[in-house]
């Protein structure tokens, strides 16, 4: 069954995105939190998360991941370190060392929901751009700025509708 209100394909791309960001290829390749014979949260795996027509929307994860200056390799997993919330881990986050470039995946079940990024420079400037997911390319850049305790809120997505990914860079 979906989990936290998303359906089948919404969860299986949340899982595959934040799979990656978490720095787990087989979770992106098999597009499922299915580990062992036992399903995450259910017990059963999520085989029919895909159709072929939604299963297209798997290409734009490479894209996202591997955009010129995503610097990917020198990323590593944050989502519990450093977001204030995960919700029970609905929301998925990589940060590299220098802090200096940030990923992450806001699923469409925690729209509505403060998320926050912690452990931050202070009062540093971030271009945040969000990705669309089910169509690739990226979408309304802002500029945001991380508070005097280190802290960024993200603003709300382009659509509350669906799921987005985002990257934050540190503004030159």
């Amino acid at each position: 069954s979906p989990q936290g209100g998303m359906s089948q394909d919404e969860y299986a791309l949340f899982i595959a995105y934040g799979c990656v960001l978490n720095g787990g290829f087989p979770g992106y390749v098999w597009g499922d939190a299915y580990w062992g014979g036992t399903h995450y949260k259910t017990g059963d795996p999520h085989v029919n998360g895909f159709n072929r027509w939604s299963a297209a929307k798997m290409k734009h994860l490479a894209s996202f991941i591997l955009d010129e200056g995503s610097g990917y390799r020198t990323l590593k997993p944050a989502s519990v370190a450093h977001l204030v919330d995960n919700y029970d881990e609905f929301v998925a986050l990589a940060i590299s060392e220098d802090h200096h470039t940030i990923l992450g995946i806001v699923p469409v079940v925690t729209m509505g929901r403060d998320i926050t990024i912690k452990d931050l420079p202070i009062a540093k400037k971030y271009q945040l751009a969000w990705w669309d997911i089910e169509n690739g390319g990226w979408q309304s850049q802002a500029e945001v700025n991380s508070n005097g305790s280190g802290k960024i809120n993200l603003p709300e997505t382009p659509n509350r509708k669906q799921t987005w990914a985002f990257r934050l860079t540190v503004a030159e």
